[in-house]
Order: structure tokens, then C-alpha cells, then sequence
């Protein structure tokens, strides 16, 4: 009986761990757009007010309506967004296609989340901006949703936003290599732990 229960939860461990992603988080705006093969696009809120939602559908973005608001700030070029309580105090924006990559220049820290199809790939920890504000995520997996959530219960500000190239660049697997190689021991671990649930 008990390993029936064992290897039913190894399964559902399985199902669980089954959908994600492996992401390098890169400081560097130039090594980020290079790796996605360059054609990125900055989503720049100067001049702008209210809150956001399909004013960057031309870039196959839209931010989830209620959610996203622009405002003043002392920081950067003097205009950032900001995630409304009200909104969930998160900043969700979702892809008409699948993205590889994401970057943002950060006035405070934030935790970001990549989803597919409504399921979680990948969950930061916290990205801070000790060593300069900007942040680009590279993922292994397509995502069409991404979620920036602020750190505490700051009104945390993002100056700019930054959307990849929809299109998988060759410097994308060069970046992401060692995240392919950790990601290939984890399988066998677990296809380790599998066998000896079994037996």
C-alpha cells in the first residue's frame, strides 16, 4: 500500500515538474538582445498617462487591462509603470506570439513569472538593481504571458520594457548551454528517483 502512495505522488510530482522552462537572467541589455539575434523592441512610457493596455499591440504585446498604470518618477527618463493594487499589485503582459525573451530596466526590485498557455514555465526570485536596473530573462521555452510582480508592498516602478525577438536566435542556445546541461542532471536524477519509487 504505501508503495502505491509512493509512486502516486512520484507521478503527480512528475505532471507537476513536467511544464517549465530553464531561463538565464542576463545584466547586460547588449549580451541580452544579442543572444535573441538582435530585432528587440523597447516599450518606452515617456509621455504617456493612465493605465496601459493594447497601446503596444503593434509589438504583439498587451498589458492586462487594470493592471498597468504609467507614472512620474524621479528615476531613469522620468516616466515608468507601475502595478495598480487593485490589479493584483502585478503587471501582466501577454504575447500574441511565443517569446523567448524579456528584459526590463528596473527603479525597484521585482520577482518576474513566464507562463504558456496558462501554465507556469519559469518563477524568478528577486530581481534587485544592485548591479545596475537592467534585467532580461532568455528562456529555453516559448512564453506568452509574462507577470512582474514588485517586491514587499512597494509601489514598485519598471522604467522601460523590453520584448524579444519572437524568433529563437543560435545565440540563444550558446547563453542557455549550461542551463540545458543543469537541466539534463536534473531529468536523470529524477528518472533516478523514479526507478528506485518503483522497486
Amino acid at each position: 500500500m504505501r508503495s502505491i502512495r509512493l509512486a502516486a505522488l512520484a507521478m503527480c510530482w512528475l505532471v507537476a515538474s513536467s511544464v517549465h522552462a530553464d531561463v538565464v537572467i542576463v545584466n547586460n541589455y547588449s549580451s541580452w538582445s544579442a543572444a535573441l539575434g538582435g530585432g528587440d523592441a523597447k516599450m518606452d512610457f515617456i509621455g504617456q498617462s493612465g493605465f496601459l493596455s493594447d497601446q503596444y499591440a503593434y509589438l504583439g504585446a498587451q498589458f492586462l487591462p487594470g493592471g498597468t498604470v504609467t507614472v512620474n518618477t524621479a528615476l531613469g527618463d522620468g516616466w515608468a509603470i507601475a502595478a495598480t493594487f487593485p490589479g493584483g499589485n502585478k503587471i501582466t503582459i501577454d504575447f500574441a506570439t511565443g517569446q523567448y525573451g524579456v528584459g526590463l530596466d528596473l527603479l525597484n526590485s521585482y520577482k518576474a513569472s513566464l507562463y504558456y498557455q496558462g501554465e507556469l514555465l519559469f518563477a524568478s526570485g528577486t530581481l534587485n538593481i544592485s548591479s545596475g536596473v537592467f534585467r532580461g530573462l532568455l528562456s529555453t521555452s516559448a512564453f506568452d504571458r509574462v507577470v512582474f510582480e514588485p517586491v514587499g508592498l512597494v509601489v514598485g516602478k519598471i522604467d522601460n520594457v523590453y520584448v524579444g525577438n519572437p524568433i529563437p536566435a543560435p545565440g540563444v542556445g550558446v547563453i542557455l548551454g549550461l542551463s540545458v546541461a543543469v537541466a539534463g542532471v536534473r531529468r536523470r536524477r529524477r528518472e533516478g528517483l523514479v526507478a528506485r519509487l518503483r522497486q
